[in-house]
């Protein structure tokens, strides 16, 4: 609490709501009312107030965090309502009782709204917030003291948040809990960096805390977390809506309240397939603040396949607190729809079943099938191997910390190591294309699990795979429904069509622009504090995995997918404490999913939505195997 933190908000004009400190806990329903504490009270919020009444960026006072509600605070807000009215109250404890938030609250008879300027309840979920506008028997703002929790891999589904709050009347958002995540940094004995947190520091058991000190949406060092990403969107002060695409027609709103647009310029860009293939500049923008003006873009001609309009907004210049580089705005538009990868003429194609194995040469090309294993074993191009484990089931991610209330379901459910029952490998003919089958059933409640993969031999260089995975009735929802399969270290670059540039998931993806994206798999590594499931990639066009000698492409079939790629298995992932306990693996893991759960946005829970329901699910995708020599 440097005062040097208001004086920098002053200058760039952020708004503050000053806090006392004052948090009580568990103790809500005592030291708010005994006459003891009535003085601590009093005066840490009367000092706050005259410490800080001359900073412009306070709009309003907070008389404490989760600190209940009693006789000790009423009269410093009185007083300080007497001492500066020009600014409002923020007194959560008083709305506990009324939302149902603690069993410790307490409001005093006919004081509810008396003590508390605006409504500010905790944790309130999207349809009680629209609930509470359309009754509309509140006269005051709704702003969330939390309401969003920050924790690791975490903000999913924020997007419903903000349109609840762009919709209905009285409700003006909220904080967030909170920041940056609070640890150290250390090193091992190999000299390897990792960030050290409680637990750390030779606590005797039971005194070592929690991960609690971690709900940051930046990191230790300030790096921005996907969370940060995803509310930078979302609060964009910017927008921009399709009127009719077709004739280039959009329409511009100024979020912003007191600002013109003139201080950002504006660009488009067309993507066919992902590629840049026209680009321009909007005209200077000079909207007033909360109004919209049309206007009207002269595009290219529509190519088949898939093709984007992306719109952007930076800064006309440097300013005080980032570059004209700086992307403050975007929103990009679907002008058509994706085709299906066409077929290619059928090589040489050879399918031999000897020795317990299925073997399969198309050009420089070879695929092994193991009947004992009921697995594809090895994928040799030009006679370079590329695989350390052919694809299985995948169920499992490293938990994140809003699925605490689901782990033990899920390990119940044998998610995390499904236990095989029974397995058989056939080679059929398909299309009139060779093609090897492999059932296998995994061990349920009542039904088992089941996986199918069909791998249709297409021709020398094409591979059409399909994964057919049912969750019966009965089981819990799972983390996610994919495969997963591993491959050489030595494939340390991987490349893609997709959301990007970095990770997003099912409730997290506001942020993400569809593009051609590559990078090494190291990088593709959100580096949260305590390892845990990161770095996916939605709505996934394809993807390639590379190395000096040899490319494979991995290219949707109907729907898109997620897939993720590292240097570590979920479940080392889930096992280590720290980053540096997952680094130098001799391996890259790939993660393929038909559907892989959100994240939430809080302890909470996830949003129905984004919670996976047993059935069937189906992966389809065309692997392309080739060599570079």
């Amino acid at each position: 609490n440097d005062s040097k933190w208001y004086d920098f908000c002053d200058e760039l004009g952020l708004y503050v709501l000053d806090e006392a400190n004052l948090e009580t806990e568990s103790n809500y329903g005592t030291l708010p009312r005994q006459h003891r504490w009535e003085k601590s009270f009093y005066d840490r919020c009367i000092r706050m107030v005259k410490r800080d009444k001359n900073h412009p960026s306070i709009i309003g006072w907070s008389t404490g965090n989760e600190c209940g509600h009693g006789p000790n605070h009423l009269r410093a807000i009185e007083d300080i309502r007497q001492y500066d009215p020009s600014r409002f109250i923020h007194q959560e404890g008083e709305t506990r009782s009324l939302w149902r938030h603690g069993g410790l609250a307490h409001t005093l008879e006919n004081s509810a709204y008396k003590y508390n300027d605006i409504t500010n309840s905790m944790y309130v979920g999207v349809q009680e917030l629209i609930g509470w506008s359309k009754r509309g028997t509140d006269r005051r703002p709704f702003i969330m003291s939390e309401f969003a929790h920050a924790a690791g891999n975490s903000c999913g589904g924020l997007k419903e948040y903000y349109e609840a709050f762009n919709q209905y009347d009285g409700l003006q958002g909220g904080f967030v809990w909170d920041w940056v995540d609070q640890a150290m940094l250390a090193k091992d004995a190999a000299d390897n960096e990792y960030w050290s947190y409680s637990g750390d520091f030779g606590e005797p058991k039971g005194q070592q805390g929690s991960r609690n000190s971690m709900n940051g949406v930046v990191s230790p060092d300030r790096t921005p977390y996907s969370s940060a990403y995803e509310f930078k969107k979302l609060a964009q002060p910017v927008s921009v809506t399709a009127i009719d695409l077709k004739t280039g027609r959009l329409e511009i709103f100024n979020k912003q309240y007191f600002t013109d647009m003139a201080w950002l310029k504006a660009t488009w860009q067309v993507l066919h397939e992902g590629k840049e293939v026209a680009q321009g500049k909007l005209p200077k923008l000079n909207i007033q603040p909360r109004e919209k003006q049309q206007i009207k873009l002269s595009l290219p001609k529509i190519q088949a396949g898939e093709n984007h309009l992306t719109i952007r907004f930076q800064p006309t210049t440097d300013t005080a607190w980032c570059s004209k580089e700086h992307l403050v705005a975007f929103d990009q538009f679907a002008l058509s729809s994706p085709v299906e990868p066409v077929d290619a003429k059928t090589g040489k194609v050879g399918v031999d079943a000897e020795n317990g194995e299925i073997k399969s040469v198309a050009g420089k090309t070879e695929l092994r099938f193991n009947d004992e294993k009921s697995a594809l074993v090895s994928m040799v191009v030009n006679g370079k191997e590329t695989l350390l484990a052919g694809p299985a089931l995948n169920l499992w991610r490293a938990p994140v910390y809003n699925d605490r209330g689901r782990v033990r379901n899920w390990r119940r459910s044998g998610y995390r190591e499904p236990k095989l029952q029974s397995a058989s490998t056939r080679q059929i003919n398909q299309n009139g294309k060779p093609t090897v089958v492999i059932e296998k059933s995994y061990k349920g409640l009542k039904e088992p699990i089941t996986h199918t993969q069909s791998y249709e031999i297409v021709s020398e260089k094409m591979i059409d795979v399909t994964h057919t995975i049912t969750i019966p009735e009965g089981l819990p929802s799972p983390p996610r429904v994919g495969i997963m399969f591993t491959m050489p270290k030595e494939y340390d670059t991987v490349r893609w069509f997709g959301l990007g540039p970095i990770e997003t998931y099912p409730d997290k993806k506001s942020h993400g622009i569809v593009g051609i994206y590559n990078g090494s798999v190291s990088d593709q590594l959100m580096r949260y504090v305590k390892p845990q499931e990161n770095g996916n990639k939605t709505e996934t066009r394809w993807f390639q995995i590379e190395s000096e000698d040899t490319v494979v492409t991995f290219q949707r079939l109907g729907k898109t997918f997620d897939f993720s790629v590292h240097h570590a298995t979920p479940h080392e992932m889930e096992n280590a404490r720290h980053l540096n306990d997952i680094s130098g693996k001799d391996k890259t893991v790939i993660c393929m999913d038909s559907i892989m759960s959100g994240v939430g946005v809080t302890f909470r829970g996830i949003h129905k939505q984004y919670i996976i329901k047993p059935g069937t699910y189906t992966l389809r995708y065309r692997m392309i195997p080739e060599s570079r020599k």
